[in-house]
């Protein structure tokens, strides 16, 4: 049997979409005062935050190619980015088309930028999907605790698509409004993540000196070990005063043509992005025969 559209109170010819508890749904227009109210609130709390996270936003738009993270991290991170932006004009223009609801015209625009919001984080949702698999196939572990949120993401983000549709087809339901107002409250959060592990890559030292410590005396002949940050393997040379000589896994030093006396050793990676790092250090060689 038709049931009503609650926009225009005429028959519906498909019906309800899932049946008794959507039925329910369309069964009464939704108030249009308790529902401008509820968008009110929904777009001043996405835009307070939004306004903040934007700025987050920017930067991962920014750094996000810089080189010391994964492609894959990086494009994930910009299409996230551009989502998350995306969700502050969809706020608004929910808003409006509650404050003006026989518009067609905004009606229209609010369902164009949830589509466009939903398709971008879809979209960022399947590359870090993609980048988790692949990290937890080659290191496994603790990468798996990313699986279970991202999958929760992807269903709820759907629902951005779904409205989008029936914004277009004039219905309403007041239920997935909240449930797309926590939404982007996760993407918010989940962007935070994003910003933070960028962050973290680009003030991230190259290398880290595992043995001898610096500073100390040592003996011609010993190997200078260092390893690789965890953020890439970058192309790295090493040069104590006598021209720069290529460093390569296992990144490891020898001083065994090295004469007593005190030296500094300069490290200089460029990474994939093509940004230079120098690090500095100091040891000095002691005289032979070395105790």
């Amino acid at each position: 049997m038709p049931t009503a559209d609650p926009a225009t109170n005429e028959a519906d010819p498909d019906g309800p979409e899932g049946g008794p508890a959507d039925e329910a749904q369309f069964s009464a227009a939704p108030d249009p005062d308790r529902v401008l109210r509820l968008r009110l609130v929904f777009a001043a709390a996405t835009l307070l935050v939004g306004s903040l996270f934007s700025l987050f936003a920017l930067t991962v738009l920014s750094f996000a190619f810089s080189g010391r993270v994964s492609l894959l991290f990086s494009a994930a991170g910009s299409v996230l980015a551009l989502g998350v932006l995306a969700l502050l004009p969809r706020a608004l223009l929910r808003a409006l088309s509650a404050w003006r609801p026989q518009s067609d015209e905004l009606r229209s625009a609010a369902g164009f930028s949830s589509l466009i919001a939903g398709l971008l984080l879809l979209g960022a949702d399947a590359a870090f999907l993609a980048f988790t698999v692949s990290v937890l196939l080659t290191f496994g572990g603790a990468s798996a605790l990313f699986l279970l949120p991202l999958a929760a993401l992807v269903y709820a983000t759907y629902h951005f698509v779904r409205e989008a549709t029936d914004d277009f087809r004039k219905r309403l339901r007041l239920r997935r409004e909240t449930l797309l107002f926590l939404t982007s409250l996760g993407y918010f959060l989940l962007l935070f993540f994003v910003f933070t592990v960028l962050a973290a890559a680009l003030v991230a030292e190259p290398f880290t000196l595992k043995s001898p410590a610096e500073g100390s005396t040592i003996c011609a002949g010993t190997v200078l070990d260092f390893e690789a940050s965890s953020f890439g393997s970058p192309n790295a040379t090493w040069d104590n005063g006598s021209g720069p000589r290529p460093l390569a896994p296992p990144y490891d030093v020898s001083t065994a043509l090295w004469a007593p006396g005190s030296y500094f050793l300069n490290l200089t990676a460029t990474d994939s992005g093509g940004s230079t790092h120098l690090q500095v250090f100091h040891f000095t060689v002691g005289p032979t025969p070395c105790t």
